[in-house]
């Protein structure tokens, strides 16, 4: 498959059209042959400027100045990922972690481990309502 055929692909899935549209084959084949499209306007598809720039450069008529598969393969539309940039849960800090574990051993926050548990454990099991 070229890369012209990909780019064809590439135009095609998000906007359901085909680049080269032509009431005959005669219109359709000089398109194709001069390399005449465009992007329709579509107000349910919104397309990015590096979508249109990678279609294009799919697209490019002149072969010598097409992309190469190496070069649609590194253009920012494909390696752009939502998930590299943005990651949602930080990863622990170790230090942190030490800090933590620290405090919760501390001899203060022993006595509201317990009083926690004696306070939960109140109403269970018994007639007696634990006060609010």
């Amino acid at each position: 498959c070229d890369i012209w055929a990909v780019g064809v692909i590439a135009y095609f899935v998000p906007t359901r059209w085909l680049p080269f549209l032509g009431k005959e084959k005669k219109q359709l084949f000089e398109k194709i042959v001069f390399g005449r499209w465009e992007f329709r306007d579509n107000p349910e598809t919104q397309l990015s400027f590096e979508y249109k720039k990678f279609v294009r450069g799919l697209l490019e008529q002149n072969p010598s100045k097409r992309f190469t598969a190496e070069q649609a393969l590194k253009h920012q539309w494909i390696t752009w990922s939502p998930v590299q940039t943005f990651n949602p849960e930080p990863k622990p800090d170790p230090q942190n972690l030490q800090e933590v574990a620290s405090a919760l051993q501390a001899p203060e926050n022993k006595s509201v481990a317990s009083s926690n548990t004696t306070s939960s454990s109140v109403g269970e099991g018994s007639d007696e309502e634990a006060d609010p």
